[in-house]
């Protein structure tokens, strides 16, 4: 009988640590060894981000919450002097991508990668694309004014260029 109590006792001390541990804030570092998958569901309800060894699954489609909207995945190197890769995938066929930096009046937009290739740099004010490079069109423009290629001055010039 007093087995039954003992492991009576035991459970509901289990079952209300369990209890404890849910919603619990923690201020400082927190270190977790092991093996584990963490899932932090948004408080809006929608979205998550996952994290599962070296990749993070952020967000999810609007449409299907089993789709996670950007992947984050680090690749180690396979030895020392090899060469690690850090990758980035959006999960929707077209997308933009857009680096932006902190400033007094907001966010500025520094580089913009969008779905067509098209890659711009923008001054530091971040009111305008000063380089763009764009490889669907062939062509490289600074300040608005296309750069010619060698390929294009002797299509222009017929040739004349050496």
């Amino acid at each position: 009988m007093k087995s039954k109590l003992y492991f009576a006792i035991a459970l509901s001390l289990l079952v209300s640590a369990k209890c404890l541990a849910q919603d619990q804030r923690v201020d400082g570092n927190l270190t977790v060894t092991g093996t584990s998958v963490l899932n932090s569901q948004s408080t809006s309800g929608s979205g998550s981000v996952d994290f599962s060894g070296s990749t993070i699954y952020f967000g999810s489609w609007t449409s299907d919450d089993s789709q996670p909207g950007i992947v984050f995945n680090y690749s180690d190197a396979l030895s020392s002097n090899g060469t690690s890769t850090f990758y980035s995938f959006a999960n929707r066929f077209n997308n933009v991508w857009v680096w932006q930096k902190n400033s007094s009046t907001g966010a500025l937009p520094m580089m913009q990668l969008d779905a067509s290739n098209k890659l711009a740099l923008f001054s530091t004010s971040g009111t305008a694309s000063v380089i763009v490079l764009d490889p669907v069109q062939g062509q490289i423009s600074i300040n608005g004014q296309s750069l010619m290629t060698t390929s294009a001055a002797n299509a222009t010039y017929q040739g004349h260029l050496r």
